[in-house]
Protein backbone atom coordinates (compact mmCIF):
# COMPACT_ATOMS: atom_id res chain seq x y z
CA UNK A 1 0.00 0.00 0.00
CA UNK A 2 1.07 3.56 -0.55
CA UNK A 3 1.13 5.92 2.41
CA UNK A 4 -2.04 7.61 1.17
CA UNK A 5 -3.85 4.30 0.63
CA UNK A 6 -2.85 3.15 4.13
CA UNK A 7 -4.22 6.30 5.77
CA UNK A 8 -7.41 6.32 3.65
CA UNK A 9 -8.01 2.64 4.43
CA UNK A 10 -7.68 3.28 8.17
CA UNK A 11 -9.93 6.35 7.96
CA UNK A 12 -12.54 4.20 6.21
CA UNK A 13 -12.44 1.80 9.20
CA UNK A 14 -10.92 -0.91 7.02
CA UNK A 15 -7.81 -3.02 7.69
CA UNK A 16 -4.60 -1.54 6.19
CA UNK A 17 -1.46 -3.65 5.75
CA UNK A 18 -0.12 -1.94 8.90
CA UNK A 19 -1.17 0.86 11.19
CA UNK A 20 -0.45 4.29 9.63
CA UNK A 21 2.50 5.90 11.39
CA UNK A 22 3.48 9.48 12.25
CA UNK A 23 6.21 10.16 14.82
CA UNK A 24 7.72 13.36 16.22
CA UNK A 25 10.87 13.83 18.25
CA UNK A 26 12.41 16.42 20.52
CA UNK A 27 15.25 18.23 18.71
CA UNK A 28 17.89 16.48 20.84
CA UNK A 29 16.50 13.03 20.09
CA UNK A 30 16.19 13.88 16.39
CA UNK A 31 19.88 14.85 16.30
CA UNK A 32 20.85 11.62 18.04
CA UNK A 33 18.60 9.53 15.77
CA UNK A 34 19.96 11.27 12.67
CA UNK A 35 23.54 10.49 13.72
CA UNK A 36 22.68 6.86 14.54
CA UNK A 37 20.95 6.42 11.18
CA UNK A 38 23.94 7.97 9.38
CA UNK A 39 26.32 5.63 11.24
CA UNK A 40 24.19 2.58 10.36
CA UNK A 41 23.79 3.66 6.74
CA UNK A 42 19.98 3.86 6.96
CA UNK A 43 20.19 7.59 6.26
CA UNK A 44 22.53 8.54 3.43
CA UNK A 45 25.18 11.15 4.10
CA UNK A 46 24.06 14.40 2.56
CA UNK A 47 20.42 13.30 2.72
CA UNK A 48 19.87 15.74 5.53
CA UNK A 49 21.03 18.54 3.18
CA UNK A 50 23.24 20.04 5.86
CA UNK A 51 20.33 20.27 8.29
CA UNK A 52 22.48 20.67 11.40
CA UNK A 53 20.21 22.91 13.48
CA UNK A 54 17.48 21.72 15.83
CA UNK A 55 14.84 19.53 14.26
CA UNK A 56 11.39 21.09 14.21
CA UNK A 57 8.78 18.36 13.70
CA UNK A 58 6.08 20.91 12.86
CA UNK A 59 7.70 22.50 9.83
CA UNK A 60 9.90 25.53 10.31
CA UNK A 61 12.72 24.27 8.12
CA UNK A 62 12.18 20.54 8.68
CA UNK A 63 13.70 18.66 5.76
CA UNK A 64 11.66 15.49 6.59
CA UNK A 65 14.64 13.22 5.91
CA UNK A 66 14.17 11.39 9.22
CA UNK A 67 10.45 10.96 8.67
CA UNK A 68 11.01 9.75 5.11
CA UNK A 69 13.82 7.37 6.13
CA UNK A 70 11.53 5.92 8.83
CA UNK A 71 8.84 5.41 6.16
CA UNK A 72 6.25 7.46 8.04
CA UNK A 73 2.83 7.64 6.44
CA UNK A 74 1.92 11.15 7.58
CA UNK A 75 4.20 14.19 7.57
CA UNK A 76 3.27 16.80 10.16
CA UNK A 77 3.64 20.43 9.20
CA UNK A 78 2.17 23.72 10.31
CA UNK A 79 2.53 27.46 10.14
CA UNK A 80 2.61 29.80 13.13
CA UNK A 81 2.15 28.84 16.76
CA UNK A 82 3.08 25.16 16.46
CA UNK A 83 6.50 26.13 15.18
CA UNK A 84 7.36 27.72 18.52
CA UNK A 85 7.28 24.47 20.54
CA UNK A 86 11.06 24.45 20.82
CA UNK A 87 11.86 28.14 20.94
CA UNK A 88 14.60 29.20 23.31
CA UNK A 89 12.81 32.11 25.00
CA UNK A 90 11.51 30.04 27.92
CA UNK A 91 7.87 30.07 29.00
CA UNK A 92 5.50 31.64 26.46
CA UNK A 93 1.87 32.01 25.43
CA UNK A 94 0.83 31.09 21.90
CA UNK A 95 -1.86 32.71 19.72
CA UNK A 96 -4.54 30.49 21.27
CA UNK A 97 -3.77 31.57 24.83
CA UNK A 98 -2.09 28.27 25.71
CA UNK A 99 0.90 28.77 27.98
CA UNK A 100 3.94 26.52 27.53
CA UNK A 101 7.12 25.98 29.48
CA UNK A 102 10.31 24.17 28.59
CA UNK A 103 10.99 21.14 30.79
CA UNK A 104 14.51 19.74 30.92
CA UNK A 105 14.98 15.99 31.00
CA UNK A 106 17.91 13.69 31.63
CA UNK A 107 18.48 10.23 30.21
CA UNK A 108 21.49 7.94 30.05
CA UNK A 109 22.03 9.37 26.57
CA UNK A 110 22.17 13.01 27.65
CA UNK A 111 19.95 15.96 28.38
CA UNK A 112 17.23 17.68 26.42
CA UNK A 113 14.12 19.79 26.67
CA UNK A 114 10.49 19.15 25.81
CA UNK A 115 7.55 21.55 26.12
CA UNK A 116 4.62 21.19 28.46
CA UNK A 117 1.32 23.05 28.69
CA UNK A 118 1.03 25.06 31.92
CA UNK A 119 -2.22 26.94 31.25
CA UNK A 120 -5.22 25.91 29.21
CA UNK A 121 -7.38 28.86 28.24
CA UNK A 122 -10.61 26.82 28.22
CA UNK A 123 -10.10 24.85 31.43
CA UNK A 124 -12.83 27.02 33.02
CA UNK A 125 -16.15 26.62 31.16
CA UNK A 126 -16.97 30.33 31.64
CA UNK A 127 -13.97 31.21 29.46
CA UNK A 128 -15.87 30.04 26.40
CA UNK A 129 -18.14 33.10 26.63
CA UNK A 130 -15.12 35.40 26.67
Amino acid sequence: MTHRERVETALNHEQPDRCPMQVTFTPEFADRLRQDMLDRGTLKRGADRGHEKAHNPHGGGNTYELETALDEDILLTSVGWANSYYQEAGQYRDEWGIEWKPVPYQTRFGTGVYTEITRRPLEDDSAIDA
